[in-house]
């Protein structure tokens, strides 16, 4: 008897249900075959065994895919530590050229430029908003000096006649920094051109695998939906392995989970695109099944067929979740939806069908480990902070004391311990507050330490009781909605509470680049100092941290001040009212002032409105050349190096990063690093 012409689709399809159903008798491609043998109609039917040879081939072809990202993690691997060896040999030497040559000038010549200061009136600000009288207020129309320096250019924005010329690596280095404006009516942050890059070639990577040999004939749909199920699952371990906090990629490639995010964000809507084209092609597929014995309603309510909507629903609900308006208006249901739904979908996906069952715990194992041994057993502390509401009345400042004890070389390079063993500047940390209330006991949120990081040989003040060392760990929680509305009117009525602290997270990378520049510029927006301070004081205050290369006795202000003096270290710091000059203090930003710390403070956002940031950084690092110039740092072919961390809104990080970009392409030697700090 003669199949109608579409009978060999269902035949396979059929064959496929079952093989998926019962996993205990072999693969899908062993059951059709086995199934196929004894029926003559369907050995002579080429569309059937052109269905299953395009099967057999995609879960071969498959297991090729891991080897790609596998590669490209190995290669910035050897990328990475290739630079930290070369950078960690070229700091030595500079510093020991720099040790000679500070030795031979006058201390006269250390001060460095300064700004100087614009007549404001701050006399109805509170005590700590007085602030540095000695400080620099930054008028972009007045660009004067404090202390007339001559080799200060006279006009703002003078270009340095000494750059080099243009060429093609300056003009590529100048478009890879570039980041595009928002996408219009939608606001749409776009990445930098050069993350924009990798992402179209993963993407491209990810679509070669879908089509890859796939023939326009009849089957496609099911071929297709096949296909691209496998490229979902073989994705899966990746996915979380880049949104793991405690991610292995961080000692591999130096990039930080935070780093990665944007490639999570990403991968996730390539997965669940996959998803929706596996769905949509299996139901066309399995449509043509509908007779008598297997009618669309048993396909629809089969196990493996609900399971799979499942799957689809949770994946597809994280993304529309995900999505930045969803998560800045209602992130304590974005985070709880993304822990509870990353849960269920892997279960769901896991009884779906047993191929994706080695991916699928490959996952899993990496969301656990990552959740429950490291950040609930190892990373998680209680702490007693303090609470302080700030002057500005909508800021709470958090402080608790932090004992050091004794830390090995394996705990230091891990970060295992969390908080207990210290931190690094400009790392962050998640806080639970369960007095709160109920409904943020299970919730965790985000914020950067903004007190300096304790150093190996750093100044500590001694407790009552003498001879205990210690530092303070402090937090800079601005009120918004939700969770830091909540802890400011909390801090109101309780001037203390238990805090459950998970971390710290993140990488020395801004610290190093700093390190290693002659211009050390920090741009800092509003709580963006809590990035910027930390990373301040390390450079002046705290030179024989563990990550310093010389050591210095630090309690000689002088040599300690001798040692910087070829570095110019700047502070561009953005606030909105005067009171946020007091998150920091009077006495510390003294402090690093008279370390040598250059400080611009435009008036605040609030009475003029914002400033002009590509030009701030322009004269910035156009005046610090011409001073290190004028103190007889370089030749006549040297070209300073300048290293930005950014910190502040997307609009303010986005200036900054495109007006680097375009001294890049000038000539400049200018790196930057953009620390975000909004989720």
């Amino acid at each position: 008897m003669d199949y109608p012409s579409d009978e060999w689709l269902r035949a396979a399809l059929r064959y496929s249900l079952k093989a998926s159903l019962r996993h205990s008798k072999g693969s899908l491609v062993d059951d059709i075959t086995v199934s196929s043998s004894g029926n003559d109609s369907l050995q002579h039917d080429r569309r059937f065994y052109t269905l299953i040879k395009g099967i057999r081939f995609s879960r071969r072809f498959i297991l090729t895919y891991q080897v790609v990202p596998l590669v490209i993690v190995l290669s910035t691997a050897i990328v990475h530590w290739s630079r930290r060896i070369h950078q960690r040999r070229r700091r030595r030497n500079i510093q020991k050229r720099r040790w000679k040559q500070s030795n031979t000038s006058a201390k006269d010549t250390l001060d460095g430029v300064r700004v100087q200061e614009r007549d404001c009136d701050y006399s109805a600000s509170s005590s700590s908003s007085s602030t540095m009288q000695e400080n620099a207020y930054f008028d972009p129309g007045y660009p004067s000096l404090k202390n007339g320096h001559e080799n200060t250019p006279l006009l703002a924005g003078q270009k340095d006649i000494s750059s080099p010329k243009h060429n093609a690596i300056s003009r590529i280095r100048a478009f890879l920094l570039y980041q595009p404006r928002q996408v219009p009516f939608i606001k749409k942050s776009l990445s930098p051109n050069g993350t924009t890059i990798c992402i179209l070639l993963f993407v491209t990577l990810n679509i070669f695998y879908t089509f890859y040999r796939l023939n326009l004939t009849e089957g496609t749909f099911f071929l297709l939906g096949d296909r691209a199920g496998l490229v979902f699952v073989a994705n899966l371990p990746w996915l979380y392995l880049l949104s793991a906090k405690n991610t292995p990629l961080k000692h591999l490639t130096g990039y930080s989970y935070e780093a990665l995010n944007i490639f999570h964000r990403r991968l996730g809507e390539i997965l669940c695109l996959e998803a929706l084209i596996h769905t949509i092609c299996m139901f066309l597929a399995f449509l043509t099944l509908q007779s008598s014995r297997f009618t669309f309603l048993h396909f629809l309510t089969s196990r493996i067929t609900i399971l799979g909507l499942l799957a689809f629903i949770s994946y597809e609900t994280l993304y529309f979740s995900s999505l930045s308006s969803f998560r800045q208006h209602r992130y304590e249901t974005f985070l709880a939806l993304h822990v509870f739904l990353q849960l269920a979908a892997l279960v769901f996906l896991f009884f779906h069908h047993h191929g994706a069952r080695p991916y699928v715990a490959a996952a899993l194992a990496i969301f656990l480990i990552d959740r429950l041994v490291f950040r609930l057993l190892s990373q998680t502390r209680t702490l007693r902070a303090d609470l302080t509401v700030a002057h500005d009345e909508d800021t709470v400042l958090v402080s608790a004391n932090w004992q050091p004890p004794r830390s090995s070389f394996w705990t230091r390079w891990t970060g295992l311990g969390g908080i207990k063993y210290g931190w690094k500047p400009a790392q962050h940390v998640y806080i639970t507050v369960p007095s709160l209330g109920r409904r943020y006991m299970l919730q965790a949120h985000p914020f950067t330490i903004a007190s300096a990081a304790p150093g190996r040989r750093r100044r500590v003040a001694e407790d009552s009781e003498g001879g205990t060392t210690h530092a303070w760990f402090n937090l800079i929680v601005r009120a918004h909605d939700g969770f830091s509305r909540d802890l400011l009117q909390y801090a109101l009525s309780h001037p203390q509470a238990t805090l459950r602290v998970d971390g710290p997270y993140g990488s020395s990378s801004a610290l190093d680049r700093l390190r290693d520049a002659d211009l050390a510029l920090l741009v800092a927006g509003g709580s963006g100092i809590a990035v910027a301070f930390p990373l301040l004081w390390s450079l002046l205050m705290d030179p024989c941290s563990p990550s310093a290369d010389i050591d210095v006795d630090i309690e000689d202000p002088y040599q300690a001040r001798r040692h910087g003096s070829a570095k110019r270290v700047c502070l561009i710091w953005i606030v909105h009212r005067v009171e946020h000059l007091a998150w920091i203090g009077d006495e510390r930003l003294r402090e690093l002032d008279e370390r040598g710390l250059d400080i611009m403070v435009p008036q605040p956002t609030e009475e003029a409105g914002r400033p002009d940031m590509r030009m701030l950084v322009r004269d910035a690092v156009e005046r610090h050349e011409e001073g290190l110039r004028g103190e007889g740092w370089g030749g006549p072919k040297w070209n300073m190096r300048t290293e930005v961390v950014c910190s502040g809104p997307d609009g303010m990080n986005r200036e900054v990063r495109n007006e680097c970009a375009g001294m890049v392409r000038e000539g400049r030697d200018v790196g930057i690093e953009v620390e975000k700090f909004g989720w």
